[in-house]
């Protein structure tokens, strides 16, 4: 039997108490707000209640588990106005008696502990940090506390505070005090266990304080009053008087009574065997009580002086309207997934989720929240610390369950023992492992063994058979796609259920990541391996399912659930890993030790020269105007001259060879909280032009900043410039900045992989489209300027829409960036363009892209092309066009509301039985296939967001969805999720790729057929591929087959079939679509002639004795070549 581990549970099994009913599905992991579809069952999909898209947020995704009976635990992520916000909500039924709560801290009032370490060893089954305290010093908390032992500390006066008193919640001021009788006379205290009393105050301290200085209350540090007084007290009696603080050295059962100023007299004139009498409270019954220092919320409304300050994490509880629902919240923030909130937005959001009263709480980095989830055995964290960590705080706030009895199981739970995305899904001729066991009445995970069933005939279990299987785990085989559940059963109705998804047979494999880089000696890191269908769904592949070779040196271990661990004792060295499955391969490279090289240090500055776009630039040498007293090089620019994308290039006097194979560059930048973008041009070795990147500069003074070269660049790279851009249209301001000390981060030199290719049949390699019923042309990328009419740029476009028009397509999608700029004459040029070669011949639709806000505002393009995101039905065919021209598809001008109208526009499209497919067209793609990944959306929650939506939608309607984009300078075609995605190259501008990875002009046919779009939720593989393939139409100007004149019977060559397109000679091999035919040639497996031809591998095979006639088209140019077969 598997052992129960700490933190099993990220994804798990609803809970079944004893009787006929059974669990359905379990609980998802705490990521599942960022899983693609299949990462969570269905039916957690749910939000508890609550509405997260209720003030027309976007892209919302949201979880719901079962924590205790009474507890239950919802995650969310969601696009507002102002960005993305992640976090997590507690809710609690007050009204369940076997749910409690208390405030707990480290057993000290003056002392601070993470959550974690406040829950450990409590039974708690959640918890959230709670009231505020004195970070800087003695970390008690500023405001009040009770648990139910007692008052733990307490600034006297009113705080608002959230408390309980005999099962009742409340959210409102509370009042504190307290008084010391002396000779009959009584004297108001100022605070109980305070760490900081008021001039002229008299505060009392008992044993809870714990340890740190009473200097503190009384200005300590670093401002003691020079008034100070205590005396300690046992029994009411006077056993020690003192005129300074120091250690508390409080005695056993007593009490120290501490005075400043007036409050040092009052103490001070106290003697030993003086009888005193304190007495401190609330002045209302509370078993349990702590303050925050604002209430957001008062009856249903923002509370009196919420305002917009600072956006931060945040912590903060609510009561609903009848107060038998508590409200637990812990946003995340600072990170790029989530902003965090402002009080007043926070506010807002406490009423949006139902609160009638709401108080906040500590946040920022001491925000953290941690659950017991259903199933599991230990809390774990299920926030993410701003800090990066748990922050120690001072106390927490604490849920406990007595629903017993406890250790008895009275359900069961079943799901996979991998916590990853994807999880419930399991590739054709893969397993999945699965763990059960059985659950207590407080639905925490109780050791057992049961019995497994598969239901469905899609999963076998163990040893590839449908029989049940006795114990604890079982293997899962995923025998054919579709749909199946596999159940655990314990006997006496406790019994649950889990679905699981079997996808297509493995078609490709793919790691985290493609290189490693280790510390010298006893390092060591992780990997987890996806494996893909032939649709692009992913699901785990667990690490008994690989078979792994490693490089000596290198030591790879499963971990038997989620990855492999990775390890060295090498000082320095380089190697590779190869994972296998069948017969498909992955490598990765692992790279022990890091050197710096030095690539500029600017001693040449003099030689260096500015370059600019839209902005003037200077570049100064400094001789000592380094960080460190080295050269330097100061770049000024003027970036008020334009609201396009302005750059200030300070460029070498010839590019600079970088050594090796660097993983990033490092450079100093002294910075003017500008908030422009640093960039470094490369060219690699293949020729690329690229940029890598670094943070935006919003610090001012010196700063090291790294720029990573993305994997898969081609070695060696050459550095070509120093650039500084501003892509933000609002943004005008001059800017001063100083670079110096470029270096490369150079480790071992790797060895070359080669990467098994994928190469999705969404773009046909051998054939056409034109018997497809509807056809719908694909162009994108011109960039021609008004000003040049007659330039190269716009005659390849003119040329490119005769093609078109001629191909007479149904629809004709311009998927953005067909300007260059976006002036008023440049879009009026377009459409005189567009009037002229198209006309009313082919209806269009015309997509923005970041060229067409290009020096000019998006109402010059609406102006003439009207709405940029719409819809249309073409046939059965829905087209959803999108704005990403910002380079996101929230940062336009109308902000998130073209995604929150595509969210409902799939909902429409979902039962309209008018519908069955869809496409959704924008500029930036999703992922950009080449290796710098330049040219995605880029925002990549949005883009991970999106691609999530869509996939459910496939999923959840059954009917087909394709993306189509631009912007990226190549041809491309894949899939992900079900969903194809196509990559129009450029249509007029020069490629941005190599030719052999589809850099190359023209412009795409997409042929659908409406009546395959309905594919059904868990489709066959290849299914989309009835509905909708692409071909690619290269500009053309000569063809070569490459085939030989003669061929020995029996022989076989491979072709090297090209085109040219100007001076460029490109291959004829995916995404280039060609038609082979001929005399006497068999082109694929069937029928008979002398030589037969395999298109996808350009492979001829002499059959027979004769001869043949090879022909190749590609976009309607043609070659042939006469092949003589020979004995």
């Amino acid at each position: 039997m598997r052992p129960l581990a700490p933190t099993l549970a990220l994804a798990l099994a609803l809970l079944v108490s004893a009787g006929p009913a059974a669990a359905d599905v379990p609980p998802p992991p705490p990521t599942a707000v960022t899983l693609a579809p299949g990462g969570i069952p269905p039916s957690q999909q749910e939000a508890n209640g609550y509405d997260f898209a209720a003030g027309g947020e976007a892209l919302s995704t949201v979880a719901t588990q079962d924590v205790a009976p009474g507890l239950r635990l919802t995650n969310f992520q969601r696009l507002e106005d102002a960005g993305w916000n992640r976090g997590n909500v507690l809710t609690a039924d007050l009204s369940e008696p076997t749910l409690s709560m208390d405030v707990r801290n480290t057993g000290k009032v003056a002392g601070i502990g993470t959550l974690s370490s406040q829950m450990a060893g409590t039974g708690a089954v959640a918890g959230v940090n709670a009231g505020f305290y004195d970070i800087n010093a003695s970390g008690a908390p500023v405001g009040l506390a009770k648990s139910r032992d007692g008052l733990q500390n307490a600034r006297f006066g009113s705080d608002p505070a959230l408390s309980m008193a005999r099962a009742e919640a409340a959210i409102g001021g509370l009042t504190s005090g307290g008084t010391v009788t002396i000779d009959g006379a009584e004297q108001d205290l100022a605070g109980f266990n305070t760490p900081s009393l008021p001039t002229g105050g008299i505060g009392v301290y008992t044993r809870l304080w714990g340890d740190y200085t009473l200097d503190r209350p009384v200005g300590g540090p670093g401002n003691v009053s020079d008034e100070v007084a205590r005396a300690s007290v046992v029994d009411g009696v006077v056993t020690a008087v003192a005129d300074e603080a120091g250690a508390p050295a409080i005695p056993a059962g007593g009490q120290v009574l501490l005075g400043r100023e007036a409050g040092a007299e009052v103490v001070g004139s106290l003697e030993v065997g003086d009888r005193v009498d304190v007495t401190v409270g609330l002045a209302e019954d509370a078993d349990w009580a702590v303050s925050g220092n604002v209430q957001l919320v008062v009856d249903g409304e923002v509370g009196p002086g919420i305002g917009d300050d600072g956006v931060h994490s945040r912590t903060a509880v609510g009561l609903d309207r009848d107060g038998t629902k508590l409200i637990v919240l812990a946003l995340d923030g600072q990170t790029g997934a989530s902003r965090g909130m402002t009080r007043a937005e926070l506010a807002r959001f406490m009423i949006s989720l139902g609160a009638y009263q709401a108080l906040n709480l500590d946040g920022g980095g001491s925000t953290t929240m941690a659950a017991r989830v259903a199933g599991d055995v230990e809390p774990r964290i299920v926030d993410t610390p701003s800090d990066g960590s748990e922050r120690e705080v001072s106390n927490t706030l604490l849920f406990f369950s007595s629903a017993g009895p406890a250790g008895v199981a009275t359900g069961a739970q079943v799901r996979p023992i991998t916590n990853r995305a994807g999880a419930y899904r399991v590739l054709q001729g893969q397993r999945r492992t699965l763990f059960g066991s059985g659950l207590d009445a407080a639905y925490a995970a109780i050791e057992k063994d049961g019995v497994f069933r598969a239901q469905g005939g899609s999963v076998r279990l163990d040893d590839g058979r449908s029989r049940p299987s006795h114990g604890s785990e079982v293997a899962a085989l995923g025998a054919r796609a579709g749909d199946a559940k596999v159940s655990f059963d314990l006997g006496r109705g406790r019994r649950a259920t889990m679905p699981i998804t079997v996808l297509g047979p493995l078609d490709h494999l793919a790691v985290d990541r493609s290189v490693i880089a280790l510390p010298e000696g006893g390092g060591t890191s992780t990997l987890m391996l996806t494996g893909y269908d032939a649709d692009g769904r992913p699901a785990p592949i667990e690490p008994s399912e690989a078979a792994v070779t490693a490089s000596d040196g290198f030591e790879v271990v499963g971990d038997g659930a989620n990855g492999f661990e990775i390890r060295t004792s090498l000082t320095e060295g380089s190697g590779t890993v190869d994972f296998a499955v069948g017969d498909h391969h992955v490598a990765i490279n692992v790279l022990v030790g890091l050197s710096e090289a030095s690539v500029a240090d600017f001693a040449d500055g003099a030689s260096w020269k500015a370059g600019s776009a839209r902005a003037t630039v200077s570049v100064t040498p400094l001789t000592t105007g380094g960080p460190r007293g080295e050269p330097a090089l100061r770049i000024q620019h003027d970036f008020t001259q334009s609201t396009g994308t302005r750059g200030a290039y300070a460029v070498p006097p010839a590019p600079i060879a970088v050594a090796g194979q660097p993983l990033s560059l490092s450079m100093w930048i002294k910075g003017d909280g500008s908030g422009a973008w640093p960039r470094i041009q490369i060219r690699s070795g293949n020729g690329t032009v690229s940029n890598l990147d670094a943070p935006l500069i919003t610090w001012t003074g010196w700063q090291q900043v790294t720029y990573p070269v993305p994997a898969g660049t081609a070695y060696p790279i050459r550095v070509e410039a120093v650039r500084m851009m501003e892509t933000r249209p609002e943004a005008s301001y001059r800017g001063d900045l100083t670079v110096a000390a470029l270096v490369a981060d150079v480790p071992p030199s790797a060895y070359p992989i080669e990467a098994e290719p994928v190469h999705d049949p969404v773009i046909v390699t051998d054939g056409t489209v034109t018997d497809r019923p509807q056809r719908i042309a694909l162009m994108s990328d011109g960039q021609f300027v008004a000003r040049n009419p007659d330039s190269p740029l716009v005659a390849s476009v003119r040329a490119t829409l005769r093609e078109i028009v001629a191909a007479r397509p149904d629809h004709l999608i311009i998927d953005g960036d067909l300007v260059d700029e976006a002036s008023p004459a440049d879009i009026a040029f377009a459409k005189k363009i567009l009037d002229e070669e198209v006309g009313s011949a082919v209806p269009y639709t015309y997509v923005p892209g970041n060229h067409e806000v290009m020096g000019g505002p998006i109402s010059n393009f609406k102006a003439v092309f009207g709405p940029t995101h719409t819809t249309r039905l073409l046939g059965s065919t829905l087209l959803i066009t999108l704005n990403s021209s910002s380079g996101t598809l929230h940062g336009n001008d109308d902000g998130k509301v073209q995604l929150t109208e595509l969210e409902s526009q799939l909902r429409a499209a979902a039962s309209d039985p008018a519908v069955t497919g869809v496409l959704v067209a924008f500029h930036h793609p999703i992922d950009d296939p080449l290796p710098d990944k330049a040219s995605q959306l880029g925002d990549r929650i949005e883009a991970r967001q999106l691609e999530d939506r869509l996939g459910r939608f496939r999923t959840s309607s059954g009917k087909s969805v394709a993306v189509l984009n631009g912007h990226v300078g190549v041809f491309h075609g894949s899939s992900s999720q079900g969903i194809s995605m196509l990559i129009n190259g450029n249509s007029g501008k020069t490629p941005a790729g190599n030719v052999e990875d589809g850099g190359f002009r023209g412009w795409t046919m997409i042929g659908i057929d409406p009546r395959a779009g309905v594919v059904g939720r868990n489709p066959a593989p290849g299914a989309r591929l009835r509905w909708l393939q692409a071909e690619t139409r290269p500009a053309v100007d000569t063809v070569t087959t490459g085939a030989p004149e003669t061929l020995a019977l029996g022989s076989s060559v491979t072709l090297d079939a090209t085109f040219t397109q100007g001076a460029a000679t490109v291959p004829v091999t995916w995404p280039v679509t060609a038609d082979w035919g001929g005399h006497e040639v068999v082109v694929g497996e069937r029928g008979h002639g002398v030589v037969r031809l395999d298109p996808v591998t350009r492979k001829l095979t002499a059959l027979r004795p004769g001869t043949a006639v090879l022909t190749l088209v590609v976009n309607g140019v043609k070659a042939e070549s006469m092949i003589r077969v020979i004995r």
